[in-house]
């Protein structure tokens, strides 16, 4: 028998679902993961006209895109304690010669490390974040990525500057080397 998350409920250590089950598993007490779907619900509601509850995708993914909003707004004020600067912790490794876009694909890669030992072996042994956290860390991450890979792309020389990331990435429209791919070959 399997609880929802592809794993024996015998191998997993779950023999019931219980409130600290729930807790180890998703990171979220229940009240809390009700609190999220209830403010997802009330910022629906709140929608007008045309925008009210339209949606093509899945409901869960609007649920968890609030969960990520928490998260990155908990996160920027206990990690980077900048207000004029919520990605400011990400950037240090600048100090190092690393851009902080490139930080972060380390930080993705211990995530993406965590959750490959938990599909080998079924089990988390660090109880304080759970498999749900993770995968929602790797999002927040590819999203937080994303937004410092542009900022780089907007340091580049309006001659230079990549206009789509499409196969051939590092190159000018017109087939140029781009500054940035010279830092990516790196």
């Amino acid at each position: 028998m399997t609880r929802g998350i592809g794993v024996p409920a015998k191998e997993s250590g779950i023999s019931k679902l219980d409130e600290s089950n729930i807790v180890s598993l998703f990171g979220y007490t229940p009240e809390q993961i009700l609190r999220f779907i209830y403010e997802h619900e009330e910022r629906e509601s709140g929608m007008k006209g045309e925008d009210k509850g339209v949606y093509h995708g899945h409901p869960r993914f609007y649920e968890l895109l609030d969960m990520m909003r928490d998260i990155h707004d908990r996160k920027s004020h206990d990690y980077a304690g900048d207000k004029t600067d919520p990605l400011k912790n990400f950037r240090l490794c600048e100090n190092q010669g690393i851009p902080a876009w490139q930080g972060v694909l380390v930080r993705l890669s211990d995530k993406f490390s965590r959750l490959q030992a938990f599909a080998r072996q079924g089990e988390l042994k660090v109880k304080d974040e759970s498999v749900v956290d993770t995968f929602l860390d790797n999002a927040v991450y590819s999203l937080l990525g994303l937004i410092l890979f542009e900022e780089t792309l907007e340091k580049i020389e309006p001659e230079e500057k990549q206009y789509e990331i499409l196969p051939g990435i590092g190159h000018t429209p017109d087939g140029r080397e781009c500054k940035l791919a010279k830092e990516v070959e790196r």
